[in-house]
């Protein structure tokens, strides 16, 4: 929300967006009453505010700029979604197995979702996987309550820990010489992409393509006792701006 001092009868604002490929596009709200006005921004982009005082007599010279960069995407585990053998931490970004947990053995993978997303511009995080050696982690776009296997589900996009990326039964398979310990998901509804990121190595593990055009769910699962570390709210790393900016043309 937008706060604004009420001495004059109305208020006009303007917001310019500033995307990768430095276009401003100007957007105008005239004959503002309130003294604050919600504002939907996209993540991952930085936008430019101005204000203008207005009554009967005229308006006033027009604000300078308050910059507001909207960096990252930040979202909240769904505790009622996660598997009751799951151990979740109270911020949610850290989900384990423990090592005396019953499930060793078994090949079931215990999901836990997080907060939907909306349908449109770019979303990024990033997992530390280091500390789990069986683990799926994507995104699904018709989440159930019920245990189902997320790599033969038609709605879900995920990478397996063997370095397998699947989407309803269908598999592509990477090989890699060195383990990456953090990997980075971003999802492009703008360019209909999902592509998973070696971190360290600044490198583009696999990409799925398709019209993602409903909203998602960040997804991950454990399959062996270990855990899985979550991080929001940072900016898109340089290495993928580039490759963006590249496709452009």
């Amino acid at each position: 929300c937008l706060f604004i001092c009420h001495w004059f009868s109305t208020f006009n604002l303007s917001v310019e967006k500033q995307p990768v490929t430095y276009q401003l596009i100007l957007r105008s709200v005239a004959g503002i009453r309130d003294q604050q006005l919600k504002v939907t921004l996209q993540p991952n982009e930085n936008y430019f505010f101005y204000v203008r005082a207005a009554n009967v007599a005229g308006s006033s010279e027009q604000s300078e700029a308050a910059l507001i960069s909207t960096k990252g995407t930040r979202f909240h585990l769904l505790r009622d979604t996660a598997h009751p053998v799951l151990e979740l931490s109270p911020d949610g970004t850290d989900i384990s197995i423990s090592e005396q947990s019953e499930i060793i053995g078994l090949v079931t993978a215990f999901c836990v979702f997080h907060c939907v997303l909306p349908a449109s511009g770019c979303h990024y995080w990033e997992m530390t996987v280091a500390g789990c050696k069986g683990y799926s982690i994507g995104a699904t776009f018709q989440p159930s309550q019920e245990e189902y296997d997320l790599e033969q589900d038609s709605t879900s996009w995920c990478m397996h820990y063997s370095y397998k990326f699947l989407h309803n039964e269908v598999f592509s398979e990477v090989r890699l010489t060195e383990p990456p310990d953090r990997i980075g998901i971003l999802l492009d509804y703008r360019t209909g992409r999902l592509s998973f990121y070696n971190v360290p190595k600044r490198q583009v593990l696999y990409t799925f393509r398709n019209r993602f055009q409903e909203a998602s769910h960040p997804t991950f699962a454990l399959e062996t006792p270990g855990n899985l570390y979550l991080h929001t709210g940072i900016e898109l790393p340089p290495f993928y701006v580039t490759f963006r900016w590249e496709t452009l043309f």
